[in-house]
C-alpha cells in the first residue's frame, strides 16, 4: 500500500510541477508545416539559410525560455523523405562542430 501511495504522490507532485506558473502552456501553430506543438511559453520566431544535403534550405526555429529552460521546435523542409537521413546527419555533425562535441557512441 504504501509504494502505491508514495507513486500517487509523485505523480501528483509532477503534474502540479507541471502546472506551475513558469509554464504557461500554450497551442502554437508552424508555419512552414502543417504541425500544431504545445510549448510552455510564448516563443519567438527566426529564420536563415542553412545548407543540407548539398542545397539551401530555410530552417525555421520557434524558441522561448520559461522554468530555467530553452525550449525549441526547428523545422525545414528537407524535400522529402529520402534525403532524412543525408540530412539528419549533416546536422548532427553541424551541431557538435557548434558545440565542439563529438559522437561518442550511437
Amino acid at each position: 500500500m504504501f509504494p502505491s501511495l508514495t507513486m500517487a504522490a509523485l505523480a501528483g507532485a509532477a503534474t502540479l510541477a507541471g502546472c506551475s506558473p513558469a509554464l504557461d502552456w500554450r497551442e502554437v501553430r508552424l508555419e512552414a508545416a502543417p504541425l500544431k506543438i504545445m510549448m510552455p511559453c510564448k516563443p519567438e520566431k527566426g529564420s536563415r539559410q542553412v545548407t543540407m544535403d548539398g542545397r539551401p534550405v530555410a530552417l525555421d526555429a520557434l524558441a522561448c525560455e520559461a522554468g530555467g529552460s530553452t525550449f525549441t521546435i526547428l523545422s525545414a523542409d528537407i524535400g522529402g523523405p529520402a534525403s532524412a537521413d543525408a540530412a539528419l546527419r549533416q546536422w548532427q555533425a553541424a551541431s557538435l562542430a557548434t558545440m565542439r562535441g563529438r559522437t561518442v557512441r550511437e
